[in-house]
Parts: structure tokens; sequence; C-alpha cells
């Protein structure tokens, strides 16, 4: 029985020191807008799930039957604040086109509202849509 003692004791220390087991980590991104900068972003299930009804982000493709291919994103602050972009490039429609439920968008556009940049971040770190 004595052989049994140290090597549990041993394992019940190691384990001790490993710590409590966390959930992961966790960002709450609620949307942005800054038209100075012309830059807008947030989390598609965040903005979802805000206490106030203004917030939302939003990205679409839209396919012509001439071919002609673009997509438009646009975003409100809870204060707000609007900001737009459209697109006719072929990556950039690309990039909406992998937004999920639960993604980080980001996009950026010029002075005539046309999209300079568009990121979406798909992550465990975002919460997943909620009704």
């Amino acid at each position: 029985m004595k052989l049994f003692t140290k090597p549990v004791a041993i394992v019940c220390s190691i384990l001790g020191l490993m710590g409590t087991a966390h959930a992961g980590a966790k960002l709450i991104s609620d949307v942005t807008v800054n038209t100075a900068s012309r830059i807008a972003g947030g989390s598609m299930a965040d903005a979802r799930k805000s206490a106030d009804v203004l917030q939302y982000i939003a990205c679409r493709t839209v396919a012509q039957r001439a071919g002609a291919s673009y997509a438009v994103c646009e975003a409100r602050d809870a204060w707000g604040t609007y900001g737009q972009c459209t697109t006719w490039d072929t990556g950039l429609i690309a990039a909406v086109q992998g937004i999920g439920p639960s993604s980080y968008v980001l996009f950026k556009w010029d002075a005539a509202e046309v999209c300079t940049n568009i990121e979406v971040h798909n992550s465990s770190q975002y919460a997943p849509m909620t009704p």
C-alpha cells in the first residue's frame, strides 16, 4: 500500500499546480463606426444581442444577370452613426462571402464610399449568434 501512496501524492500535487480550467478567450465587439477615419467594425452576434435597437453590421453580395457582381457593407453604431461602402472587387466580394453568424467584420471606405478593405475574422473568441 505504501508503494502507491507516493505516486498518487505526486500526481495530485502536479494536478493542483495546473490550476482550474478556463472556458477560453472571449471578445465582446459592439459595432463602432468612425466616419472621419472611414472605418467600421463589429461582431455579428454581439450586434444582434446588444441592448440598444440601433446597432447592426451587415454585408451582402449581389449577382446580376449580366455578370456584374458587387458587395455592400454597412454598419450603424449604438449612437446612430452610419457608414457604408460598395465594391466590385472580386477579392473583397470573396471576403464578404466568408462572413458567418459569429464573424467579426471590419471594413474601410474611401471618400466615394467604395470599399478599400474588408476583413472577416472567424474565431472561437466571438460569441455565437443567439435569438
